[in-house]
Order: structure tokens, then sequence, then C-alpha cells
């Protein structure tokens, strides 16, 4: 089986074991659950979108009427008519962007928890072993720099303590002793970012067609109500210029949104990435019994229990016990 063959086996995977597992399995829950927040996201945008088109046609209408009083009667058809021909418009683009989207989300939450992963996999690899001389591979040292870095001396040094046959304090190399609080990785915030920022580009574009969707929609709207085509043409000019200034809004508001989602979904990882390297600090210097409970994030709750037997079996198998 190929590279690419094998990506693709385990995104399918992950896809489909979001939507098979997530009563069961926290992990799966979580990329569900982000994948929804990330899929919804645009929709913010949509409705905003929606609603200045309809406050434009809104006024239109009460702008046409206030010198046609022959047409009051219909206007609550027109608006009708609105309501069905944008959603109509916009629909399959809608239910398009929910199922891009959705998958782009639950991928994104499993590329973010994927640093956990590949600790808690040695851990297990190890663990299962007959001969306990796994080597640990950090192959994410572009992802969390501080966890993937302190990972790497942790279990440098726990084999070296292994082949002394105990357990011995260590000194902390000095640059992770003055970490107290999670650490703003920025490679790694930005990595994701660009992810984000394509899945926004792409977000922008089809808020961009639904928006003039629901523009030509008003369009065809007031057309049935305006006879004087030279003042129908500058009217539908000058509400160009105002669907230009809805298009930017809705765009913005997609944007900062999708900010704000980055900041919360990387808050998720940074917090428990924390955790287990301040766990991991306090056992290699001394105090072996320290083990990982992170309250709140169920989401790695198979990979802090997978450290946590390392650490009992570091404990048990090589701690000097006080007569």
């Amino acid at each position: 089986m190929t590279a690419y063959e094998q990506v693709k086996e385990s995104t399918f995977k992950i896809i489909t074991g979001s939507f098979k597992d997530f009563k069961k399995d926290d992990q799966a829950k979580f990329r569900l659950k982000m994948g929804l927040i990330f899929a919804v996201i645009p929709f913010i945008s949509i409705f905003v979108g929606f609603i200045l088109n309809w406050i434009l046609l809104k006024s239109t209408i009460i702008y046409i009427t206030a010198y046609r009083k022959d047409i009051d009667y219909i206007i609550d058809s027109l608006i009708y008519d609105y309501l069905q021909i944008g959603l109509m418009e916009a629909l399959p683009w809608m239910i398009i962007s929910i199922a891009f989207l959705l998958v782009a989300g639950i991928v994104l939450a499993q590329l973010m928890l994927r640093p956990f992963d590949e600790i808690a996999q040695y851990c297990l690899d190890f663990l299962g072993a007959e001969e306990k001389v796994t080597n640990f591979d950090g192959e994410f040292k572009s992802e969390l720099r501080l966890l993937s870095s302190f990972s790497d001396w942790f279990f440098t040094t726990t084999s070296t303590l292994r082949m002394s046959g105990k357990l011995t304090q260590i000194e902390v190399p000095s640059k992770y002793k003055r970490i107290h609080k999670p650490v703003f990785e920025t490679m790694f915030f930005v990595h994701k970012s660009i992810y984000v920022a394509i899945t926004c580009i792409l977000t922008g574009m089809i808020i961009l067609i639904i928006n003039y969707a629901l523009f030509d929609a008003v369009i065809s709207v007031v057309n049935e109500i305006f006879t004087n085509g030279k003042f129908a043409k500058d009217y539908f000019s000058n509400m160009a210029l105002i669907q230009d200034d809805i298009v930017g809004i809705t765009i913005i508001i997609n944007i900062v949104s999708y900010g704000f989602f980055m900041a919360y979904l990387y808050n998720k990882v940074a917090t428990p990435a924390f955790g287990i390297f301040a766990t991991m600090r306090s056992f290699i210097s001394g105090r072996y019994t320290s083990r990982v409970h992170l309250i709140g994030y169920k989401y790695v709750r198979h990979q802090t229990r997978a450290i946590n037997k390392y650490l009992d079996y570091m404990e048990k198998e090589y701690s000097v016990k006080d007569d």
C-alpha cells in the first residue's frame, strides 16, 4: 500500500469513525463537535447576508410603494417570492458547503490531536514490546514544539535510566524549568491557520455566490414592480453598490468568526499539552507518583491513560523503594 493510500484510508477511518463512535468515544465526539462548529460558522455570514438583502428588498419596496399606492396589496407576495427564490438559489450551495466543511473540520480536529496520538502510541508500543528497547521517534517535531522536544528528551532520558537499572532524580534543562503555563506555539498555530485560511477562502467564495444569488432574487422581485426601464437600470446600479458592501460585511464576519474558532481550538490543545509536559517534568525530577490528570479534556483521555501506564511501569520497575 502506497503512502497516499495509507493516508486516504486513515482519513476515511477518522471521518467515518467520528460519526459511528461519537457516543462511546470521546475523541470521536470531539472531532465531530469541532467539525459541526467548523461547518456552521459560514452560516453566520450567510444568515447576516440573507437579512441584509431582505432589508434591502424591504426598503426598496417601501420606497417604490410610496409612489405607487396601487401595489400595496402585493408586498407580502413579493417578500414571499424573495424568500422562495433566494432559498432555492442558495440551498444547493449550502448543502455542499455543510458536507465539505464538516469533513474539513473533522480532519482539522484530528490534526490538532496528532501530537498526543504520537506520544500515546509510543507508550503503548513500548509497553506491548517484549524487549523494552523501543526508541521514541518524534515525527511531529514541527507540531507542538514544547511537548515534542521535551517528550524526546524525556523518553531518551528514561531509556537511559532503564539501562542503568533504576530511576534517579534528573536535573531538568533550564529552558524547561521556567515554564509554568501553556506557551503559544507559533508554528503550530500558523500551520493550522493556513489550513483554516484556505478553507476560509473557499467558504468566502461560497458566501459570495450565495449573496449574489440572494441579490438576484431581490432583482427578480423588484423587476416585478418597476415599469420605468431607465429608472430601474439606475436604481439597480445603486443597489449593486450596496450589495458589494453586504458582501464585504459577510466575508469579514466569516474571517473573524474563523479566527475566534481557531483560537478556541488551539486552546483546546495547548492546555492539555502543558498538562502532559508538566507531569513528565515532575516525574523525571523525582516525583514518581506524578500522573496526568486533566479535568474537562476527555478527548485526550485515551492518550493520557497510555502515558500514565508508561509512568506506572517506570515507577514499578525502576524506582528505588525506601526500606
